[in-house]
């Protein structure tokens, strides 16, 4: 074989040794994130749904329909990198997608205002706000977020959502908090998460809703 031949041949072996250690990675962290995230629900409620969203290294969906006080309902989605595929994965890289999970949640207390919270590289973001002509300001708290609000500010759920924001920036993908459902909409990367075991999650998640505290 030519030069040539042996690049083709080599590139072709090491993507599919990479598949494999692809498929092996994703396959523990989400049968670990599965467990992780089950585990904190379950000081929500009882679990009525729960379901892989293509296999257990994809993704997975869990819901808990009969939440208790100061939530409603609760649904979490997490999804994993596609790992597998070596282009695809670096190109994903370059563009800033990881591991994620998206929690969606309906309150008994409908919270008074609207508020958006995201990175200030966030660009549809940036426009969305725009669009629905909200006021902003800047949260330089571990990483250069910003604050969208319209209508009356509530300064305790400001305070809620600084002090979330001060254990969980760098992590937070976006925050919204609206009076139509779901009233609460979080998107987090999700290897910060494993920094703090999952009743610390669910337990801070509780103080940021709770209009009590």
């Amino acid at each position: 074989m030519d030069i040539g031949q042996w690049i083709v041949v080599s590139l072709c072996v090491v993507l599919i040794f990479w598949y494999f250690i692809g498929l092996t990675i994703n396959r523990r962290r989400g049968i670990f994130t599965f467990q992780w995230l089950h585990t904190g629900l379950e000081q929500l409620g009882e679990i009525s749904q729960e379901r892989w969203l293509g296999s257990s290294g994809s993704g997975a969906l869990l819901v808990v329909e009969k939440a208790v006080a100061p939530f409603r309902r609760v649904e979490v989605i997490f999804w994993l990198e596609a790992r597998e595929f070596l282009p695809m994965w670096l190109l994903n890289r370059v563009r800033n997608k990881r591991d994620s999970v998206i929690l969606k949640a309906g309150l008994r207390s409908v919270p008074s205002n609207e508020i958006r919270l995201a990175s200030s590289k966030d660009r549809q973001f940036k426009n969305l706000v725009t669009e629905r002509k909200m006021s902003i300001k800047r949260l330089p708290i571990q990483g250069d977020y910003l604050l969208a609000y319209r209508g009356k500010q509530d300064s305790t759920l400001n305070k809620r959502v600084e002090n979330f924001l001060s254990r969980y920036g760098g992590a937070i993908q976006s925050l919204t908090f609206q009076n139509k459902e779901p009233h609460l909409l979080l998107r987090m990367y999700l290897h910060p998460l494993w920094k703090v075991t999952e009743e610390e999650f669910f337990e801070d998640l509780s103080r940021l809703v709770n209009n009590k505290s």
